[in-house]
């Protein structure tokens, strides 16, 4: 059963790709109205070359020996048996004697890409949105990993905003606030009349 395992390369089970994380920033107009927007993402996908498995083309991923593939090696102290991870295969239970030329044995290789996202009208600073399956590749059949993009919102000259609501603050002399004032208040969508009454 070993040898066989030797000869048609040895199983390993589904490895889950990791989460990746990253930022967009958001001014207040596209919160307002949700927007479409370029983000680089930064992450690592399956190795073209040997597939993810880390070995050379045309070479197996051998059964370590020293463990036999259990990837941890027990001793004896006293009475007690003590199991500690194999020190050759670090306890993976295999061991790749040929590493891929490509990506130096790890099965995984760095890519940067652009990929569109839409961004929901009226989130907040710091809403996560979770795209599934756009991060790290999975490995020997795992599942890839999930996007997270954090909103950041930049700073609006004249409004600020606490929660759904938009604030603008103005300063009135005495004699404007005693007799009322009309005003225009800007807004997103443009300056609206308003008037301060006495």
């Amino acid at each position: 059963d070993q040898h066989r395992d030797d000869q048609e390369g040895h199983q390993r089970p589904g490895q889950a790709g990791a989460d990746v994380r990253t930022t967009v920033t958001l001014t207040l107009e596209e919160v307002l109205t949700g927007v479409d927007k370029e983000i680089t993402v930064e992450r690592r996908i399956l190795c073209s070359r040997c597939r993810g498995e880390g070995v050379q083309p045309g070479t197996k991923i051998q059964t370590c020996a020293a463990c036999g593939g259990r990837g941890q090696v027990s001793q004896r102290r006293g009475m007690l048996r003590v199991f500690t991870t194999c020190s050759l295969c670090r306890g993976a239970g295999s061991v790749v004697s040929h590493p891929c030329e490509t990506c130096g044995g790890a099965g995984m290789i760095p890519e940067k890409r652009q990929m569109p996202v839409r961004i929901p009208p009226g989130v907040d600073y710091g809403t996560r949105l979770r795209l599934r399956g756009e991060g790290e590749a999975g490995r020997h059949a795992g599942m890839n990993g999930d996007l997270y993009i954090e909103v950041q919102i930049e700073t609006h000259p004249i409004l600020s905003r606490r929660g759904q609501d938009l604030r603008y603050q103005i300063e009135l002399s005495f004699v404007e606030a005693a007799l009322g004032q009309a005003i225009k208040v800007p807004s997103l969508n443009g300056e609206i009349p308003f008037t301060i009454p006495p």
